[in-house]
């Protein structure tokens, strides 16, 4: 029978394994971002002694393994690195995993890292296991993420979707609910006329609306591509509910063939890295 893989504690005489391994995991990363990534940088004979590593091997050979450093608010996921050979196998979830389990035994009730935003393949599978972008800062030229994830946090929905972003600056337009649909409404661009008995709500490009109109401004529009069946279950949810845990406001409109997404234009750059992480693409 052949053993399952199995995790052993690091120990010193393992410094010089664990560092050819993260600078081969690491190093596709190179003609990403143009320098070689902090990881392939670190004395891990230092390391070694200062931080908790797990090791993941499989038939006897290393294969991946992840590092921890225990705070007094969280367990922090200082590295994850999987063997080249070896990706694709489901070794970077288990490593996530073990971590997990590193965290129970330290009665820590959250788990938290950092990874590089033009990693992208990382950051889509944090956010599928659970994790949530707190916040990101600008580093060497590129941005930093900030992720999180509650212990027992349930892993996002596993949905991807193209969406297209649409020419122009949109806004929502308020106007009395009994008042005549204008005529400067329609138009080219994305439109959305809703009544009720409290308003009469226009979306539509900003600048064909009237000066002095009630109104806010400020978005950018986004078509879902499809056409999707009326009983498709989950294909807005997959959208907003990454954007919504990491405190993003959206406006959503839906159509017979589809849906609409507007965003604010301050938390583009933000919500794209969100939801490229989520496993959707931005045309």
């Amino acid at each position: 029978m052949t053993p399952k893989p199995s995790f052993r504690p690091a120990v010193a005489s393992d410094a010089e394994a664990i560092g050819q391994l993260v600078r081969a995991a690491y190093s596709k990363w190179i003609p990403v971002i143009g320098r070689e990534p902090k990881p392939m940088t670190v004395d891990y004979g230092l390391a070694v002694e200062q931080n908790d590593f797990e090791l993941l091997f499989d038939q006897g050979d290393l294969v991946g393994l992840v590092e921890t450093i225990r705070k007094d608010d969280c367990l922090w996921i200082e590295n994850v690195a999987v063997s080249p050979d070896q990706q694709g196998r489901g070794f970077g979830r288990r490593l996530l995993a073990r971590a997990e389990e590193l965290a129970h035994a330290a009665h820590a009730g959250e788990m938290r890292l950092l990874t590089n935003a033009d990693f992208q393949s990382n950051v889509t599978l944090y956010q599928r296991v659970g994790y949530r972008v707190t916040h990101t800062e600008p580093f060497m030229g590129g941005t930093t993420v900030y992720m999180t994830k509650r212990l027992g946090q349930p892993a996002s929905i596993s949905v991807t979707l193209t969406l297209k972003q649409l020419a122009g600056d949109y806004c929502i337009a308020r106007l009395k609910n009994d008042a005549p649909i204008p005529g400067w409404a329609d138009g080219s661009g994305f439109v959305s006329i809703s009544r009720t008995e409290d308003e009469l709500s226009i979306v539509c490009l900003r600048d064909r609306v009237p000066h002095g109109t009630q109104l806010d401004a400020g978005w950018t529009a986004f078509k879902f591509v499809g056409p999707f069946a009326f009983d498709q279950t989950g294909i807005v949810l997959s959208v907003v509910q990454p954007l919504s845990a990491n405190s993003i406001g959206v406006f959503v409109v839906s159509t017979f063939d589809g849906d609409h997404l507007l965003l604010k234009n301050g938390d583009l750059d933000r919500a794209g890295i969100i939801l490229r992480g989520a496993g959707h693409r931005l045309a």
